[in-house]
């Protein structure tokens, strides 16, 4: 009986995760984001306030910061139409499906794997 509510609760919850409901996200490691940060972002974005590259804006103070107002970048209309701010999940469905998120965005590079998603927003958390 025990092993038939587990696998029905597992089914569930794979259920969930599969028709896009947010299911909770587990904790990232900074010191492993910012490793995979400068792997895979960094190229695209700076970490220093202000200093946006032609390529990206710079994502200092980005958790928690209205999309499309980092100063010194000029966006694409494709951001220009976004209205929220960039919380921890609002990221995670960013980097796991830019397109998704803002139709017609000109960013390429995906995270598909879900714990460097989470260890990346762990360090971006830290850039305050």
């Amino acid at each position: 009986m025990r092993t038939m509510f587990v696998a029905g609760l597992c089914a569930g919850v794979l259920g969930l995760a599969a028709s896009g409901v947010a299911v909770a996200q587990s904790a990232g490691d900074a010191k492993r984001g910012a490793d995979v940060f400068r792997a895979q972002c960094s190229t695209c974005h700076a970490v220093d306030a202000g200093k946006s590259s032609p390529i990206g804006p710079h994502l200092f103070g980005v958790v928690g910061r209205k999309a499309a107002t980092a100063e010194g970048f000029k966006y694409s209309p494709a951001f220009e139409q976004l209205d929220f701010a960039w919380t921890q999940s609002a990221l995670n469905e960013y980097l796991e499906n830019p397109q998704a998120v803002a139709p017609g965005t000109p960013k390429a590079l995906v995270v598909p794997n879900a714990r460097n998603r989470a260890d990346v927003i762990a360090f971006l958390a830290t850039l305050k």
